[in-house]
């Protein structure tokens, strides 16, 4: 969802709306430190840096710990059983969520509802992003 917010140049704000208790996951940092480096013009990582700069002063960042690793394991056994395996990091991201007892907000929501025992919210004026 936040690498939509970017591209759309919108706030952190804005998109959270009345949303709990909003978190980040350090996947997420991740996913988007390496859209900074990605970038195709060094105005663009400028850009994109200022508004990851926005989401850490913004959003408690919640680490991959133990616990996470614990949950990640077993939802990734579970999806694969299924034969309903997600995105690759998808997994870490819900594994946090779930191991830490948070949703996940996520215009993805068609990849995420795939995770047994996830919380799913999409965003507000949400429209399912492509997979």
């Amino acid at each position: 969802m936040l690498i939509t917010l970017e591209r759309a140049d919108t706030t952190i704000e804005k998109a959270l709306g009345t949303y709990r208790d909003p978190c980040i996951s350090s996947v997420v940092v991740s996913e988007l430190l390496a859209g900074v480096l990605l970038a195709d013009s060094p105005a663009r990582a400028q850009a994109r840096q200022g508004f990851v700069d926005d989401v850490l002063a913004s959003l408690p960042v919640i680490g991959f710990n133990v616990p996470d690793a614990r949950e990640h394991a077993r939802l990734s056994v579970e999806l694969r059983r299924n034969g309903t395996p997600v995105g690759e990091r998808d997994p870490l991201i819900a594994a946090t969520a779930i191991a830490n007892g948070h949703s996940v907000m996520t215009a993805n929501t068609r990849e995420f509802e795939r995770v047994p025992g996830l919380h799913v919210t999409p965003p507000p004026n949400h429209q399912e992003e492509p997979e």
